[in-house]
């Protein structure tokens, strides 16, 4: 078994915390460390490290390296530039071919900016995913969790009849997807107890995600294969530089979606896991309570409640009074004010910045 990583980013969900230069998953927020380095130490539990590949930008690979200067150079996949997760994960799975892996050897596909408080699960769903490919590789295996709440913030897996567990984990029937629905609709799908909320974390096989590429994307894996023939030749550098930048711009779910119900079957999971996507929902992650503020850095809330305060200046005192659900956060060339149903729109607001005095921020 082999297990992927993906950490690339724009630096954009926790702006101005992160940046294009420092992406939220190798922020140290967490015991002074990043949801990367925590990813690659729940992978650990499972392979050693040298079964262990990451998937990242160019610019960040100083920040791999810094975090995990173990990892061998060579399972460090560099892409030349952002062209979403559909063509970094075709771009990682010709790469991990031409390094030897089996076509048929089980392949984890893991992102890097989640959080698990049961990790122990996380590595028995592992186990049990592998006896599952090893059964039939002709599918996906996918990671659900049980959720917690309606949420229009995630994607929902639609689960059918229980099959089975293996190692207490239960294995359900996939139905089908849906991502970012309305919230009246989360709320009805939150009901029925049929639909989960989708980690996007998912097992498969080589041969058989290619396999998808080829029906599903015609155009994806013909570069796919042009950049497969030129690895280990004279004309790598220039056909990757020259393919990659020409594939279109598409989330990797597009090709999970693409799995019959036939295709895959889901691991319906109680990890305690999130994905703190937004500052505020970072502040979920870290609070005791809803009402609790959460600080960092020399700050003082009078009578405010359930806010993120977060000053990075040590010769700066931030004060708030009477704020409600609200993202304060101040570094030392920003300052960001935002409320709690707004936060997620941060990126909207960056878009803007692109090509003005403002660009120098981001």
């Amino acid at each position: 078994m082999k297990i992927i990583i993906f950490a690339g980013g724009s630096g954009k969900r926790f702006w101005p915390i992160s940046r294009k230069s420092l992406p939220k998953q190798f922020i140290p927020l967490f015991d002074n460390k990043s949801t990367f380095q925590l990813q690659i130490e729940r992978a650990k539990e499972v392979v050693p490290l040298k079964e262990i590949f990451v998937s990242t930008n160019k610019s960040h690979l100083s920040l791999v390296k810094k975090q995990v200067p173990k990892l061998p150079k060579e399972n460090i996949f560099l892409e030349p530039e952002r062209r979403d997760l559909l063509a970094a994960f075709g771009y990682a799975l010709v790469r991990i071919k031409h390094a030897g892996v089996g076509t048929d050897e089980p392949i984890i596909y893991l992102a890097s900016d989640h959080l698990i408080k049961r990790p122990h699960v996380f590595v028995n769903s592992i186990k049990a995913a592998e006896k599952l490919i090893l059964e039939d590789s002709n599918r996906f295996i996918y990671w659900g969790e049980r959720p917690l709440y309606a949420t229009n913030n995630l994607g929902w897996i639609h689960i059918g009849d229980r099959i089975k567990s293996i190692n207490k984990i239960d294995v359900a029937k996939f139905k089908g997807w849906i991502y970012r629905p309305e919230i009246e609709k989360c709320r009805r799908m939150f009901k029925t107890g049929k639909w989960i909320w989708n980690v996007n974390y998912e097992m498969f096989t080589i041969d058989f995600a290619l396999k998808k590429y080829k029906k599903h994307f015609p155009e994806f894996y013909k570069k796919i294969k042009i950049i497969e023939e030129s690895l280990g030749t004279k004309q790598e550098v220039e056909t990757v530089n020259k393919i990659y930048p020409t594939f279109e711009m598409l989330h990797s779910d597009e090709l999970w979606k693409s799995a019959k119900p036939n295709e895959a079957v889901v691991l319906s999971l109680n990890l305690g896991w999130t994905d703190p996507g937004t500052l505020f929902a970072l502040k979920q992650v870290l609070e005791e309570s809803k009402r609790d503020n959460v600080t960092k850095g020399k700050v003082y809330n009078y009578q405010s409640k359930n806010c993120l305060v977060f000053n990075y200046e040590k010769s700066k005192f931030v004060a708030t009074m009477n704020l409600e659900g609200m993202v304060v956060v101040n570094t030392k060339d920003a300052i960001l004010v935002v409320d709690k149903d707004h936060v997620r729109f941060i990126g909207d607001m960056l878009k803007e910045f692109e090509g003005t005095k403002f660009e120098e921020y981001l």
